[in-house]
């Protein structure tokens, strides 16, 4: 297991670089993205396959100003030396309201967001 740890510290060292092929290289061809269970939300929804990931990704990344995988708990899953299945955990509720989607404690919603 240590094996596979230093793996995903490395290629979470890549994505923070920007090398999105490399973070992504031990993705199988059938991985699965499981992310918050909201499909509307970023990051949220089951994708099925390593390109249909990769453009959630691409995407959902693309909103943001600033983008790190660290916030967040990440449960990953490997079959032999390939990674196949990402699933994605966060509060719902608290990332909507970053993106004025719900209303915060005040009851406002700051911003507009279409996914």
């Amino acid at each position: 297991m240590t094996g596979h740890i230093e793996q995903i510290r490395h290629r979470y060292d890549q994505f923070s670089r920007g090398d999105i092929q490399g973070a992504t290289q031990d993705w199988a061809g059938d991985f699965v993205w499981a992310g918050g269970n909201s499909a509307e939300l970023p990051m949220g929804g089951t994708h099925y396959g390593k390109a249909t990931a990769l453009g959630v990704l691409a995407h959902d990344v693309a909103i943001w100003d600033e983008f790190t995988m660290s916030a967040f708990v990440h449960v990953w899953r490997w079959r032999g030396d390939q990674i196949i299945h990402f699933q994605h955990v966060t509060d719902t509720l608290q990332l909507a309201q970053m993106l004025g989607l719900a209303a915060d404690k005040e009851g406002t919603a700051h911003a507009s967001h279409s996914r």
